[in-house]
């Protein structure tokens, strides 16, 4: 058996505990992509391909291009609803994802950002990045942004 990084599996007991909340705040969150991604597809699919891509169970778009997952700030009202209602995981699974992810393939969690503005211009500036923010935080997209679905 490999042996992981101690700190890369000390982060991520911490994420476990910081995702440990037994209660996950409700609210209107949307997910973001590039405006010249062209992915479409119904709401079923929509999430199916985010959350493959977010997990790095599935490396490009159903389009071609380079899925480039980006996470909101570890612990925020949005993480913790995409958890739940996108990704549908627990912390600890979640967490034991990215352990045997590092492990097999040296895959590990999404960049994590810390701002809905710089989560949207990140977004803006690669065609396969996508991440996800508070609806609330959407009405300040750019033209370089659009909304793929809300959860």
């Amino acid at each position: 058996m490999k042996l992981i990084n101690h700190s890369l599996a000390y982060g991520l007991i911490m994420l476990a505990l910081v995702f440990s909340s037994p209660q996950v705040l409700a609210g209107d969150y949307v997910v973001i992509v590039s405006v010249k991604n062209s992915f479409a597809s119904d709401d079923a699919g929509m999430r199916n391909e985010i959350k493959r891509l977010y997990l790095k169970e599935k490396k490009k778009w159903s389009n071609g291009l380079d899925g480039k997952p980006l996470s909101a700030k570890t612990g925020s009202d949005e993480q913790r609803t995409f958890l739940s209602d996108v990704l549908h995981m627990d912390p600890a699974s979640l967490a034991q994802h990215w352990i045997k992810s590092k492990q097999k393939t040296g895959d590990t969690p999404p960049r994590s950002v810390g701002s809905a503005r710089s989560m949207i211009k990140l977004v803006a500036r690669g065609e396969g990045s996508f991440g996800y923010i508070s609806k609330v935080n959407a009405s300040n997209l750019n033209d370089k942004v659009r909304i793929l679905f809300e959860f």
